[in-house]
């Protein structure tokens, strides 16, 4: 036994008995604590002569918090004598690496359920990225599956050189950005969620290598073969996840929602399930867009690229709606241009705007708009025109990119110079300066009739029932002026 003094105390570890593989940031030993009861104890892939720093705050992050989801630490940092790092933690039954070897695969609900205890351990922490999730780190401690060792990617991060780092990562699963040396973030963390779900799915990760240079490239750019035979809604997740842009990938709420909903049985009616699988095919193009917008291109021609890459995952959606009106209502007839599907004397059309929006136009409300869109229903008897604006923005800094609908109203508040609209909702796609003080919620011409309401993923489904139901309505001319504005969510 080897004798250790850390920080909080002395420890002793079994360099002869390994707990599972070695990892990229260090190995695990079996060892046990001054009064001889068993302890994990990990040594670090770092020496007081690489550091910058002389103790891992981890210790004072982790240490002694009461968490669930999170295998509880009892120690950290410098051993006195050695001058190794070492990380001192609870000794748990398992890892989930040693579940996928001995099973090979989980089943769909299964694997929900796992993902979901890991999502919900990232939140435990709050703003603590991980930078190093794997199945490896997640450990069967008192029956939960728990993540271990937050905060040891960030220590050698910071106290490494780059050729260090790299040699640290742990390939099937580091995010493209990590290959790229740039800062990690939770969305870092949600990336390698998705790598181990297709780990927990399949028995392996989503990329083979097998050489460092090869993972590197194939997380950069390659899409992950799909998955087969898994439920459609994890499918979807699963595929959000692993996109190759980090502002494109699902805040952390969201994927707690998106798996909390594939643990429950799916509805087993026909439409439902058709409907499951078109949404995770969108899904998958949507990765396979932001895949092509992951080229290493910046400023302007970074934006430019994102913007196009996003018209075409709003064509892929309007494609899928009006494929689906055309199936239930075969005497409806599509035009591409100008893009557009009649019934009858009613007609819905897209229309997109030309150029990307620069950063900043939305500059009172601080949406990040990048693309625009309008979606209108025309009504011939009455005459009537239904329309809303469509936005591909990210609302906060701290989320990721999204297709969101919202319609519009007068406010009535300038007199005759501005009198109301003939028809509401409608669209502000082509006046961005009325659209951001709307959305800035100040007193201006106009205000939100409905929304903002994301419309892809998992909300695509709505979006075309939505549009699919007015335009019904307006070939037996029932669209009208709403009596109530805004309308109810």
């Amino acid at each position: 036994m080897i004798s250790i003094h850390l920080p909080r105390g002395s420890w002793s570890f079994d360099p002869q008995l390994q707990l599972g593989p070695a990892g990229g940031f260090g190995t695990v030993y079996a060892g046990t604590d001054k009064d001889g009861r068993p302890v994990a104890v990990k040594r670090l892939k770092l020496s007081a002569g690489d550091a910058a720093h002389r103790e891992l705050r981890i210790a004072s992050e982790i240490a002694g918090k009461q968490l669930s989801q999170v295998i509880p630490m009892y120690d950290a940092g410098e051993d006195s004598e050695s001058g190794s790092y070492f990380v001192v933690m609870a000794r748990a039954d398992r890892s989930l690496q040693d579940e996928i070897s001995s099973r090979g695969n989980l089943s769909d609900t299964e694997a929900a359920g796992v993902l979901l205890q890991i999502a919900n351990g990232l939140s435990e922490v709050g703003q603590l990225v991980h930078r190093d999730l794997k199945p490896g780190n997640v450990l069967l401690h008192e029956g939960n599956w728990k993540i271990a060792d937050f905060g040891i990617a960030r220590f050698i991060e910071e106290s490494t050189s780059l050729n260090t780092l790299k040699d640290c990562l742990s390939a099937p699963y580091a995010a493209p950005e990590q290959w790229r040396f740039e800062q990690s973030s939770g969305a870092t963390d949600i990336y390698a969620l998705g790598c181990i779900a297709y780990a927990l799915l399949t028995g392996k990760p989503p990329f083979a290598g097998p050489s460092t240079e090869e993972f590197g490239r194939q997380h950069q750019h390659d899409q992950p073969p799909p998955l087969d035979r898994v439920d459609r809604r994890l499918c979807s997740a699963v595929g959000m996840m692993l996109r190759k842009s980090p502002a494109a990938r699902p805040v952390l709420s969201r994927t707690i929602r998106l798996l909390s909903e594939a643990t429950v049985p799916a509805d087993t009616g026909a439409g439902f399930v058709a409907l499951a699988s078109v949404g995770a095919s969108v899904a998958q193009r949507e990765s396979e867009v932001d895949a092509r917008q992951s080229v290493d291109v910046s400023g302007k021609q970074r934006r430019d690229r994102l913007a196009d890459d996003a018209k075409l995952v709003l064509r892929d959606l309007i494609d899928d709606l009006f494929a689906r009106i055309i199936r239930a209502a075969p005497t409806a007839i599509q035009t591409v241009i100008p893009l557009r599907v009649r019934l009858g004397e009613a007609a819905l059309r897209v229309s997109f705007l030309g150029d990307a929006i620069a950063l900043g136009e939305f500059a009172r409300s601080q949406w990040d708009v990048v693309a625009g869109a309008t979606i209108l229903i025309q009504q011939a008897n009455p005459a009537y025109e239904w329309s809303a604006s469509l936005w591909y923005a990210r609302m906060k800094p701290a989320d990721e990119y999204r297709w969101y609908e919202v319609s519009y109203f007068s406010n009535l508040i300038g007199g005759t110079s501005h009198p109301r609209p003939e028809f509401a909702p409608f669209a502000l796609t082509h006046d961005i300066h009325h659209a951001d003080e709307a959305a800035a919620q100040v007193v201006g011409l106009y205000q939100f009739a409905w929304g903002p309401k994301p419309i892809d993923d998992e909300n695509s489904d709505e979006f075309c029932n939505r549009w699919a139901s007015l335009l019904a309505k307006a070939a037996e001319g029932q669209i009208t002026y709403p009596r109530n504005l805004p309308l109810p969510a």
